[in-house]
């Protein structure tokens, strides 16, 4: 099982994806997908780079992958060529896919696992960015829980930012998928139109790091209807932004998420409009469902 055939369980007639300039639906972006898979001709098994500034363009070559069960990896947009040539050679990624096509960038070849479905990039803090790889059940097989945890079902409309080379993006892009459901995309850091695009396309959850979801409540200025859940992680979240997110989000469940998506969301923090916030409202605690054994304590 792979990502590419967990979307393809969804009638090609649902809105997938919706961003400034078009709405796609499920067969729209599998028959994009299934063309792009036709030109991934390697023989074996292989971790497959993906570079491009096109979030869009980014899932598209993420399902061409699974769909010749190779195994993707997003690389981050705005590397410079050392840096991007760096990475495939310190991880072994010999090949390369944008929208300029396929192309072989090294010979080197990582030992791959057969139940390996898909790769992400650590933060690249302590050096050059590693692989992670990971089984389709380490994600999909938590999504259940988390969807429950985000109120993410089949009615939900996801509004989100960014690239999908962050994994907070794209464990929660793929969460929504699981359930059939779609997500509202805007391609620049623009708060004024991600409020336009939340309020026209009637989106009624968020996932932004807490940042962009600042920027847009000070867009917005007072309350935005409809929005069911917010959730958001990865950065520090401060106790005026809190207070300022239950004001602009005032019907909402407020969740702060500060699990990496590594982890598959392994903590949260609710928060209501009556919460009351202190220093430690920026630590999370495990979910109930999740297992957190201490091997070595140093």
């Amino acid at each position: 099982m792979n990502y590419y055939e967990m979307v393809k369980k969804t009638p090609p007639d649902q809105i997938l994806w919706i961003d400034e300039k078009n709405t796609y639906y499920y067969g729209d972006i599998l028959k994009q997908a299934e063309d792009l898979a036709a030109g991934l001709n390697t023989d074996e098994k292989e971790v497959i780079g993906i570079y491009s500034n096109s979030p869009l363009f980014q899932l598209t070559a993420f399902l061409a992958c699974g769909k010749r069960e190779k195994i993707p990896v997003i690389l981050h947009p705005g590397l410079t060529e050392t840096e991007l040539e760096n990475i495939m050679k310190v991880n072994r990624i010999r090949f390369l896919l944008s929208e300029n096509g396929l192309r072989k960038k090294c010979e080197s070849k990582p030992e791959i696992k057969s139940k390996w479905c898909v790769a992400v990039l650590t933060s690249g803090s302590n050096g050059t960015p590693k692989l992670l790889y990971r089984t389709y059940q380490s994600w999909a097989g938590f999504f259940e829980t988390q969807n429950s945890v985000f109120q993410i079902d089949s009615d939900t409309r996801l509004f989100f930012q960014g690239s999908l080379s962050f994994t907070g993006n794209l464990n929660t892009v793929l969460s929504v998928l699981y359930e059939s459901a779609s997500v509202v995309t805007y391609g620049g850091y623009h708060p004024r139109k991600w409020l336009s695009l939340i309020r026209q396309h009637s989106v009624n959850s968020i996932y932004l790091v807490p940042v962009k979801l600042r920027s847009l409540c000070l867009e917005s200025g007072e309350p935005i209807g409809n929005i069911r859940s917010v959730f958001t992680g990865s950065q520090h979240l401060r106790e005026n932004w809190m207070n300022m997110i239950m004001e602009i989000f005032k019907n909402a469940e407020k969740i702060m998420y500060y699990g990496a998506g590594e982890l598959s969301a392994s903590s949260s923090n609710s928060f209501t409009p009556s919460s009351k916030l202190s220093a430690k409202s920026s630590i999370s605690e495990r979910l109930h469902e999740v297992r957190c054994p201490c091997r070595h304590f140093v």
